[in-house]
């Protein structure tokens, strides 16, 4: 059973992924699922959330790997 986080960041996912697969390929994303908004971008869960957290604070992330395969550990939830 998936969590309302990682459903909505999904289908934020698959509505920009034409476009974050050509910019990003094979990197890992942070989305801010409430805004619909790109939080974050990197080649490490760390590095991402710095990001996120930095551009929103109080937020929840989806995190999630560019490209068909999604691994990686791709739910922050604060």
């Amino acid at each position: 059973m998936e969590s309302e986080l990682v459903k909505r960041g999904e289908e934020v996912y698959q509505r920009k992924k034409e476009e974050w697969e050509r910019l990003y390929p094979e990197k890992i994303i942070a989305i801010e699922v409430e805004k619909e908004d790109l939080a974050g971008v990197g080649d490490n869960i760390d590095e991402v959330c710095e990001k996120a957290l930095n551009k929103y604070p109080e937020s929840k992330f989806f995190f999630r790997k560019v490209g068909p395969c999604r691994a990686a550990g791709y739910l922050y939830n604060l």
